[in-house]
């Protein structure tokens, strides 16, 4: 027995090495499959898609690809029921929902899988599951979170839900870049709910960086003639806000189709002279106050608007927006009657924000004495606003009346302290703590106008240093450095600490400016800091975007004309950033080195691609610049989601 061990032992390894070879050749066989599978999905051929995807499950070896054949079955059952009869649906979306439950046994953090067996659980009429399922999804966090808001709200508005639905629609406009098409379909749907609700959208839309969508949006009801006055002065309001953030030349504004939209407003017997105001702005010869008596009236200061900003502020931003204009341009006079403008729009109620614009371009053209005069001419004005915003309690305009005069306070070195009201420490402690309260009723983010900024920051720590506070102006830094570091500010961090970074601190103090160093650098090796996360987020969706091109023959088309309607950017710095941005489309990213936007101006923030269109966001001018452009599909995805 023991001369036939040897052969025995042979036998069984060469049964082996079959057996592994048999194991090798069914897994690239699966994989194979797999691959046609997912050509036949992309095709729409489902019944084929789910044969071969059988085929491979059953013929796969390793875990993981057994676990992307589950995910793609489950796919393709939810496909096959969207087209099937009553009586075969119910047994198809059962089945779907049985193999998302088992991917997501050895994938729980899976938002795709989660967003996909949500949708099953709507279909089947499962609602309180699906809405649980739809929560985690978004809840995940992943690059699809937009797609996962979008399904929860219409979810949410499909079941009659429809103050859950706007909620929800809110947050999505908030938090994530949305492409053309998907403005166009919230907007047709706020529209449906009535034009209050729609201009609640608009606002919204306005604030997350979309001035022109909501410039175009409000138009499109006033031309219908739809709404009451009422909402009809507020949508007029809104284009007014946007053309304050929109680029554009204000010698050339007359050309612009958004002009002669007004125009034809200007029959209008609610809002024609309103409308016709837009237009006479623009013109550097009609400057007079008493020929804007239309928006003058339209302040309601004895309360904060529910949302946006009352008429009159927003025919004030619109004229702010114009000298700034013409201060880049370097007509400095013109620039400062715009300001003026705005300034005295109303008798009763001087506009802090303009007298900001004056002190700084005073302080630009090196003429402090002009600084001094301007004080003394709206001193007494600026402390009537303020008492009047503290009656009604304002506080938006108290945070603004504040702020104003610490920074002309500042300017002209009257320090002062904490008791004296005429003075910069005390207007500047005043700000800051209107500013901290807005930023509580805000739930920790404030909108940025009514931050207490770095400068501000600055401006009340260079009081104290100068009145022998030296410890009070260290404490100020720190603290605000650590109030900067919660709301992800890190440049703003840098900009409060940079002054005190070679003093001899107290150990209490460097001990709290250590701890923000090296929260710092935590943070940038294993939750990154804003910059890197947009960089790996952009990595990742330029990737997914690179897989459609080469799976189902996607071509990426940035429409130039509507880039170079709606930049702020010169065409030589666009010329760059549309370059780059077909360069990094058109190539595989693997990683975040490989994906390099060279000198383009602005940082990129995220990029979103919905229903054949997207949207670049980029950091511009202490806020977002959003540049859409048109994605042409030719073919479809291989699945609504991957795994």
């Amino acid at each position: 027995m023991k001369h036939l061990r040897p052969f025995i032992a042979s036998v069984l390894g060469c049964c082996l090495l079959l057996v592994a070879g048999a194991t090798l050749q069914a897994q690239e066989t699966a994989e194979v499959l797999t691959a046609q599978g997912r050509e036949a999905l992309g095709a729409g051929n489902n019944e084929e898609a789910l044969e071969i995807f059988d085929n491979a499950f059953s013929l796969a070896a390793d875990r993981a690809t057994r676990d992307r054949l589950l995910f793609y079955r489950a796919v393709t059952y939810q496909r096959l029921a969207e087209d099937a009869d009553a009586d075969r649906r119910e047994g198809l979306l059962h089945r779907s929902a049985e193999l998302y439950d088992v991917y997501l046994e050895a994938h729980p953090d899976s938002g795709a899988a989660t967003n996909n067996l949500a949708k099953v659980y709507a279909a089947l009429g499962w609602n309180d599951v699906a809405a649980e399922h739809f929560e985690r999804a978004v809840e995940t966090g992943d690059d699809n979170q937009g797609l996962y808001l979008k399904n929860f709200a219409q979810f949410r508005d499909s079941t009659g839900d429809w103050e859950e639905a706007r909620e929800l629609y809110s947050q999505l406009i908030r938090e994530q870049p949305l492409s053309p098409t998907l403005q166009k379909s919230m907007a047709e749907r706020f529209g449906k709910a009535g034009v209050d609700e729609l201009a609640g959208y608009l606002w919204q839309l306005l604030e997350a960086g979309n001035a022109r969508q909501a410039a175009t949006g409000a138009l499109d009801v006033l031309a219908t003639g739809d709404g009451s006055t009422k909402d009809r002065i507020e949508l007029l309001n809104i284009v007014c806000v946007a053309l304050s953030r929109t680029p554009y030349s204000p010698t050339r504004f007359a050309g612009l189709e958004l002009a002669q939209r007004l125009a034809e407003l200007g029959s209008d017997p609610g809002i024609g002279r309103g409308a016709t105001d837009i237009a006479a702005v623009h013109d550097v010869e009609a400057l007079d106050p008493e020929r804007y008596r239309w928006w003058a009236e339209k302040a309601y200061e004895h309360q904060d608007p529910p949302r946006g900003v009352w008429p009159a502020d927003g025919f004030r931003a619109l004229i702010r927006s114009l000298g700034s204009r013409y201060q880049e341009g370097g007509e400095l006079r013109t620039a400062e009657s715009y300001y003026r403008l705005a300034a005295d729009l109303q008798p009763y109620e001087v506009d802090p924000a303009a007298i900001r614009d004056l002190t700084q371009l005073y302080i630009e053209e090196d003429q402090l004495p002009k600084v001094n005069s301007l004080t003394k001419e709206y001193e007494d004005r600026l402390f009537q606003g303020k008492g009047a915003a503290y009656r009604n309690s304002r506080e938006r305009k108290i945070f603004e009346y504040h702020r104003t005069l610490g920074e002309l306070y500042s300017t002209v070195g009257r320090w002062g302290d904490s008791y004296d009201i005429d003075s910069a420490i005390f207007q500047l402690e005043h700000a800051q703590e209107k500013s901290r309260e807005i930023e509580d009723r805000a739930g920790g983010d404030p909108p940025e106008r009514y931050r207490f900024t770095p400068n501000m920051v600055n401006m009340l720590a260079t009081g104290y240093e100068a009145t022998g506070q030296a410890s009070k102006s260290y404490e100020l830094r720190v603290t605000e450095a650590e109030r900067f570091q919660r709301l992800g500010d890190e440049q703003a961090v840098r900009k409060v600490l940079e002054p005190i970074k070679a003093q001899e601190l107290p150990v209490g103090l460097q001990s709290r400016i250590d701890g923000l160093t090296v929260s710092a650098t935590t943070t940038a090796s294993t939750s990154p800091s804003a910059s890197t996360v947009t960089r790996r987020s952009l990595s990742s969706q330029a990737g997914t975007v690179d897989r459609l091109r080469r799976e189902a023959g996607l071509r990426v088309v940035i429409d130039d004309s509507r880039l170079q309607s709606r930049s702020p950017l010169s065409r030589e710095e666009l010329d760059r950033v549309a370059a780059q941005l077909q360069e990094n489309l058109r190539r595989t990213v693997t990683d975040t080195r490989s994906l390099d936007w060279g000198d383009a101006p602005g940082t990129p923030r995220k990029l979103s691609i919905d229903d054949g269109s997207g949207v670049l966001v980029l950091r511009y001018k202490g806020g977002n610049f959003s540049i859409p452009f048109d994605l042409v599909l030719e073919g479809s995805p291989a699945a609504p989601v991957e795994p």
